[in-house]
């Protein structure tokens, strides 16, 4: 059982950009060039071709690196934010990241543990705010329809309002997703969050 897993991020951006119609065009020809570039390597391998090729993963940290939203979800927050990244004080990182004024403080639950303060521009795009709980379900089934074979990894985040909407939306999109994640919107507040 054999899988390469050729993922994307960003996407919400894209969408925004290019609107849907382009994007499934993109998504179509992106798949099917997997597939044939995986059809080749693993003749030329000799080994069985991936059964699965394509994925939507959270990405996180990685995503964000770069200044994109994560796979397929929307910024949690408005378009420049501060994301807090827990690093060790014993690691080499650290000497780098004081030397260039990255603001940081101690962490308040771990011992030995920095917070630091990275500024990041997340794009002009909605924030999950903006976008109903049926906007994103719709938005993970077109990407598991036109682009992954493996499961699109999303975790939808719904208001007080749609709450009771969840079981007809879950049963509506049963034949079109492998799973869902449902995350309740929150106005928590708590010392140093990631965002």
């Amino acid at each position: 059982n054999r899988r390469i897993g050729v993922g994307l991020s960003g996407m919400v951006l894209l969408s925004e950009k290019i609107g849907y119609y382009r994007l499934i065009t993109i998504l179509k020809n992106a798949y099917k060039k997997i597939r044939e570039t995986n059809d080749k390597i693993s003749g030329l391998c000799g080994v069985p071709k991936s059964l699965r090729v394509s994925t939507l993963k959270p990405s996180g940290s990685i995503s964000q690196l770069v200044g994109v939203p994560s796979g397929i979800h929307f910024p949690i927050a408005g378009r420049y934010i501060i994301r807090r990244v827990r690093i060790s004080e014993h690691s080499d990182l650290v000497p780098y990241l004081i030397k260039n004024n990255i603001n940081y403080e101690k962490d308040v639950s771990s011992d030995n543990t920095l917070v630091f303060e990275i500024p990041v521009d997340q794009g002009e795009t909605r924030t999950i705010e903006e976008v109903s709980v049926y906007e994103q379900v719709r938005c993970a089934e077109l990407y598991q329809r036109y682009y992954a074979d493996n499961s699109v990894s999303v975790t939808i985040q719904y208001g007080k309002e749609e709450a009771k909407d969840l079981k007809g939306i879950i049963q509506s999109s049963f034949p079109n997703l492998k799973c869902l994640s449902f995350l309740p919107r929150s106005e928590h507040t708590y010392k140093q969050p990631p965002y």
